[in-house]
């Protein structure tokens, strides 16, 4: 998951800087982001449409992701060998991680 997130950013970086490179940066001013590059749903239908910078936020949605599915990956291996201690920890820290992920403050 990692590889494909770190792929999805670089060609989504290297597509973003060949279709808006050429625009200058206005540093004075601090523009609040796009409303559309915060909803995971959008993020996914602006990235299968090819948009470079929906591309970058799905790369680091991927990021985000990647604990959760190294956890869920241990709450499957611990359940098969029947390691239940570990799969109650395996369990909060899922639910932990979901809810940071989730919750909107």
């Amino acid at each position: 998951m990692l590889a494909l997130a770190v792929a999805t950013a670089v060609v989504g970086g290297v597509w973003f800087l060949i279709k808006y490179g050429h625009q200058p940066t206005a540093y004075a001013t601090l523009a609040p982001p796009d409303p559309m590059l915060t909803d995971p749903l959008r993020i996914a239908k602006q990235a299968w449409a090819g948009e470079p910078a929906a591309l970058v936020q799905s790369a680091a949605l991927l990021l985000l992701l990647t604990p959760l599915a190294r956890e869920l990956m241990a709450l499957y291996i611990m359940g098969r060998r029947r390691e239940w201690a570990y799969v109650v920890i395996a369990i909060a820290v899922c639910f932990i991680l979901t809810w940071g992920l989730v919750a909107r403050s």
